[in-house]
């Protein structure tokens, strides 16, 4: 927030956009766990078909 002077909710909305719009549009698996935050699938079977594409 403070590299970009942008305020929480607007960090909030960028990176929900991100998720919903910008990996859908590549088909890119990412998951989000309140833990680790977003991260790629773990699941190989979703590795193996993003590489595919």
């Amino acid at each position: 927030m403070a590299a970009t002077r942008l305020t929480r909710s607007q960090v909030g909305r960028g990176i929900r956009h991100v998720r919903d719009v910008v990996a859908a549009e590549n088909l890119t698996p990412i998951r989000w766990t309140r833990r680790d935050g977003f991260m790629f699938s773990d699941d190989p079977a979703d590795w193996i078909e993003y590489d595919k594409r």
